[in-house]
């Protein structure tokens, strides 16, 4: 032993002393490298390996191992690569060689050390060979074999090691590459963070592998998320990418709740910025500005502040000297949704620094250097906004040359397409530029006023611009008494334009029709001879005579009457005919016939115009030519006639409720003008509500719209109307409790009978109410309401409002079963086909359950099963509001934990009887156990609820025995 030890005693000190410092290296490596051209090389092999295996014993991250492995890789590498040739012929490579295969010897032990140091030594070795080495085929697939068998390593250190080794052996030009596909299986499905992050950063971007690191983006690790978007910004990717793509990225990066990750997606931008040339105009252009306008705001909000002080001047001032004019107005030819989005956000960057710096040299005054380069950069800072930044005469006169070219595309394009889209998101963009303007100048400021006012009026102003006029409008009036009454005011006038305009449309209408009548007449028309000469004659006679007011209802109610027995008889002939009953049918169809002439005179009598009958003699024979049909004109009135009577008739059945009445005669009224004044009208009322936040009841002006135009919108033909009807008629609802009794069951038929998209706005207001107001409140209401077979026993209603919301009187079954109608309509959709419906009903019912209107183990169970869903996963929305719903749920307080872990076993009840064809079938109760107990745990509470933990303990302990009797039993 003593001579063994004193023949190895020189590479023993080489090895001893490498470990002391990395400084001495160099002088060691010169030594060993002598030792090696000394010694045979099967005695310096096994002398150098017997020494390499003190190294693999240990796996613990010390400064002394970690020296004397890089030692030895240095070491091998320098001798395979400098070493003399040897006179036994031994090739200069096969230290190397031995030592790969060294390491394929051990990687395989029990102990984890060994594997880890076998796998770090095969990583360096790759590192530190360099990139034109190159490797024999055989070992090179012992290297591979050996990588991948520990990139499945129990031990993520070691599956780190092996993702870092197989960084230098994969083929990115070959999609059937094993190591490829391993890194990617990693990069996705590993447990470990860091085996992940490591197999982000081993993977060469090619368009086959780019879609993996991309998804990355949204792992669930910071570390990893970060690593992803680090390479995404080193490499510069823009144009590979989607444009949805790149949405996605910068919204989720620049937003994520991780310092790191936020300052990475930063960095991409900073790259992608660089790789367009500096150019913000074209970085715009990569995104989808006009449609997503938020995340384009988002990267421009993070790009501007990290550009140096002489890069944003020399921006700013070549995009002005491209895209403005003398007065700062974009050129006719630049006018681009993405030039005056950029022109936009680049003012209200620079106002806001400047105000920024008047506040930083305000505060310090004391210090003259700090104060001297305040007044530098506020002065910079200023001239950069004088040179943009237009005067309000000049932006008016831009806007409205705007709208004018918006209102020629209107006319010249029948239908909606992608240049009148453009325009009018070129036009929002430029309306909410006046925020940034200065509007001290009175003349342009009322001047903006009259024109704000006047497009608002116009029902040449599509509603898709209501929005923005009425943010500048409110800009420019902030009371909010006086903005309502003036809204108002706006309303009517905006439909009394609408009315003028369909009358002169009609008229021009029916103009040109005469004319063209006229000129058939004169080519077409035929003499003929009376058949009912003592009818005509009778008729006409009739007709002459002047009517008086008694005579004149009297003919109305006939007509009226008429009209129904007309209806009912053509139902019967309908179903003789369905039931081939001929003969009865063609006698019910003589008697229509003369029920027809007999209205037919009696219209004759009151318009002094004959229509034609549908007798008998009539039903067989040819059409008659031109001349026989009325004029146009003459048919209207005879058909207003006829509503008229209708009207009446109605009239005399509900003459007890006035409102009824009006809501009958506006529906007719709004029926005839535009269906988008129609909508501009209602998004009126909406979005003064919306923007009124110290409206705290409806005033008299709004509530005078709600009959005359609000209520008869929600049974207009258009589904835009409908639905922006149904949100006005509910925020006015939110206003009034009076109101949204009355109108609550209108909500309910919303939901069954109309569109989904008038559906989900029906749920919001019906959930808004019920948190304003209770839900007690409208117990009262529900009786209206259809029977439920909802089973929610355990349901009690709460005041709300305060941190320990008392109980409402519920705890009768009656009271209970009349909640339950009022709940039902929108649980049901929980388990809905449309995605909108469910999201919107799951959505609901969390905000009952978080402000404290309701309380049920077995309504949060209906959520739970929603959360745990798969399909689930396919909604963000959804999921993510249910993950922050019951993570605030269960900690605020120990009354809502209590209440979730009743929801337990209703909930592992549910999963583990679903069928096989249930999607509820492929969740794993275990996660669903493990998650529910997590949520439940009394340490969890936040602090303000820790004095109630001992109610909590008993929960817990009463819910784990309850468990356990449902497993034994």
């Amino acid at each position: 032993m003593t001579r063994n030890i004193e023949k190895l005693s020189p590479m023993v000190s080489i090895f001893t002393e490498c470990q002391g410092t990395s400084l001495s290296h160099d002088r060691l490596l010169a030594s060993l490298t002598d030792l090696y051209n000394k010694m045979p090389f099967s005695h310096f092999a096994e002398d150098f390996f017997e020494l390499c295996r003190y190294s693999l014993i240990n796996s613990e991250r010390t400064v002394f191992r970690e020296r004397t492995l890089d030692f030895i890789v240095r070491a091998v590498v320098h001798i395979s690569a400098n070493a003399a040739e040897r006179e036994d012929g031994t090739v200069r490579n096969l230290l190397l060689v031995k030592t790969f295969l060294f390491c394929a010897k051990y990687h395989e032990c029990v102990n984890p050390a060994p594997r880890l140091r076998c796998t770090q030594l095969i990583h360096k070795l790759l590192e530190a060979m360099g990139s034109e080495a190159c490797l024999p085929v055989e070992l090179f697939d012992i290297i591979q074999r050996v990588l991948l068998r520990r990139a499945t390593d129990v031990k993520h250190t070691v599956r780190v090691q092996a993702v870092h080794g197989l960084a230098r052996l994969q083929s990115p030009t070959d999609r059937e590459c094993p190591i490829i596909k391993e890194l990617l299986w990693l990069s996705r499905h590993d447990t470990s963070p860091d085996v992940r992050r490591a197999a982000v950063a081993a993977i060469v971007l090619t368009t086959f592998t780019l879609s993996v690191v991309v998804e990355r983006c949204r792992d669930v690790s910071d570390a990893v998320r970060k690593t992803a978007y680090n390479i995404l910004a080193e490499r510069s990717v823009l144009r590979p990418l989607s444009i949805a793509k790149r949405i996605s990225i910068l919204q989720d990066g620049l937003t994520d709740t991780s310092h790191d990750v936020r300052k990475a997606a930063e960095s991409l931008v900073m790259a992608w910025f660089k790789l367009v040339e500096q150019d913000p105009i074209i970085l715009l252009r990569r995104l989808d500005t006009e449609g997503v306008p938020k995340t384009s705001r988002l990267c421009l909000e993070h790009l501007l502040p990290n550009l140096s002080e002489d890069t944003l001047i020399a921006v700013v001032s070549k995009w002005s000297s491209d895209y403005l004019d003398d007065n700062h107005i974009p050129k006719p030819d630049r006018c681009s949704v993405e030039c005056v989005f950029f022109w936009r956000v680049i003012l209200e960057y620079l106002l806001k620094q400047q105000n920024s710096v008047d506040e930083f040299a305000g505060r310090e005054d004391a210090n003259e250097e700090l104060g001297r380069k305040s007044e530098i950069s506020s002065s910079q800072i200023t001239a950069l906004i004088e040179l943009i930044m237009p005067s309000v005469s000049d932006y008016v006169d831009f806007i409205i040359q705007r709208v004018e070219s918006l209102l020629v595309l209107l006319r010249a394009d029948v239908d909606y397409n992608e240049n009148v889209m453009e325009a009018e998101s070129v036009l929002e963009h430029v309306l909410l530029l006046c925020e940034s303007l200065d509007l001290s100048d009175e003349f342009g400021r009322r001047r903006l006023f009259d024109v704000v006012r006047g497009w608002l009026i116009s029902p040449r102003v599509p509603a898709s611009l209501t929005p923005s006029l009425l943010q500048l409008y409110f800009n420019l009036e902030s009371n909010v008494q006086n903005r309502v009454l003036k809204v108002t005011e706006m309303i009517s006038e905006l439909l009394d334009s609408a009315e003028e305009d369909a009358k002169t449309q009609s008229s021009s209408s029916a103009a040109a029709t005469e004319t063209v009548s006229g000129v058939n007449n004169n080519q077409t028309y035929v003499a003929q001879t009376p058949t009912h000469d003592i009818t005509e004659k009778t008729a006409t006679n009739l007709a002459c005579k002047p009517l008086n007011k008694a005579r004149e209802t009297y003919l109305r109610i006939k007509v009226a009457e008429l009209k129904v027995k007309l209806n009912e008889l053509n139902e019967s002939l309908n179903e003789c005919v369905r039931i081939k009953d001929f003969e009865r049918a063609t006698s019910l169809r003589d008697e229509c016939a003369k029920l027809e002439e007999e209205r037919s005179i009696l219209l004759h009598e009151l318009t002094g115009v004959r229509l034609p009958g549908c007798t008998p003699e009539t039903l067989n024979r040819p059409a008659l030519p031109a001349p026989s049909c009325p004029p146009p004109e003459i048919a209207t009135k005879a058909e207003e006639v006829e509503e008229e009577a209708e009207e009446e008739d109605y009239e005399d059945g509900v003459g007890a409720i006035p409102e009824l009445c009006l809501v009958r005669q506006q529906i007719k009224y709004l029926s005839q003008l535009s269906a988008d004044v129609v909508l501009k009208a209602n998004k009126m009322v909406g979005i003064t509500i919306q923007k009124s936040p110290t409206l705290w009841l409806l005033p008299p002006a709004l509530r005078s719209l709600l009959y005359s135009l609000i209520l008869p919108s929600v049974q207009h033909t258009d589904l835009a109307v409908r639905n922006q009807a149904i949100l006005a008629l509910g925020l006015c609802c939110t206003l009034d409790l009076t109101l949204a009794k009355s109108y609550l069951t209108l909500f309910y038929e919303a939901i069954k009978l109309d569109h989904a998209t008038v559906s989900v706005t029906a749920i919001n207001c019906i959930i808004d109410v019920f948190l304003i107001f209770g839900l007690q409140h409208f117990l009262e209401v529900s009786e209206k309401l259809d029977e439920t077979d909802l089973d929610i026993g355990d349901l009690v209603l709460l005041k709300g409002g305060l941190p320990n919301s008392t109980p409402f009187n519920a705890t009768t079954s009656e009271t209970i079963n009349l909640a339950l109608r009022l709940l039902a309509p929108v649980v049901e959709l929980i388990d809905n086909d449309d995605a909108d419906l469910r999201t919107a009903a799951g959505i609901g019912v969390a905000k009952l359950f978080i402000f404290d209107r309701v309380m049920s183990g077995k309504l949060i169970s209906r959520l739970l099963l929603l959360w745990f869903n798969p399909q689930t996963a396919d909604l963000p929305t959804l999921s993510q509001s249910l993950g922050v719903f019951f993570t605030d749920y269960a900690c605020s307080s120990p009354e809502r934990q209590a209440c979730l872990a009743d929801a337990v076993l209703p909930t592992l009840a549910s999963v583990l009887a679903a069928p096989a064809s249930s999607p509820l079938s492929e969740i794993d109760p275990g996660l669903v156990v493990g998650l529910l107990v997590r949520l439940t745990d009394a340490s969890c509470l936040f602090s303000s609820a820790q004095q109630k933990l001992t109610a909590q303990i008993e929960c817990g302990s009463s819910n784990t025995v309850r468990i356990i009797h449902v497993m034994m039993t």
